[in-house]
């Protein structure tokens, strides 16, 4: 397991043994030989918690940059984010969209 805490977030990451079903293990921690389900979230979060499950040695295969001589950076942001982050998840074999 591994943590880095920010600003605004703090991302976890958990590395299983290859033999290990990593759909079973999602909602669920560890706790020596045996499973719990783990604790719902905080009420103080302003959001609930994000589960992505990505290998982390892939690669990115697309890098897209948005410019516009007449649009502010904010409005391709949203665009960006809104628009087409969204679309381009949904395509299957897709496991991560970065912004």
């Amino acid at each position: 397991m591994n943590s880095v805490n920010t600003l605004g977030g703090s991302p976890d990451t958990l590395q299983f043994d290859l033999s290990r079903n990593i759909d079973a293990t999602r909602g669920r921690m560890s706790v020596g030989d045996h499973a719990r389900h783990a604790a719902p979230p905080p009420r103080c979060m302003p959001t609930p918690p994000v589960y992505r499950k990505v290998n982390p040695a892939d690669q990115p295969i697309l890098f897209l940059a948005l410019t516009s001589p007449t649009l502010p950076l904010w409005t391709l942001d949203e665009y960006g984010e809104t628009l087409m982050a969204q679309r381009i998840s949904m395509v299957s074999g897709v496991a991560q969209v970065l912004v």
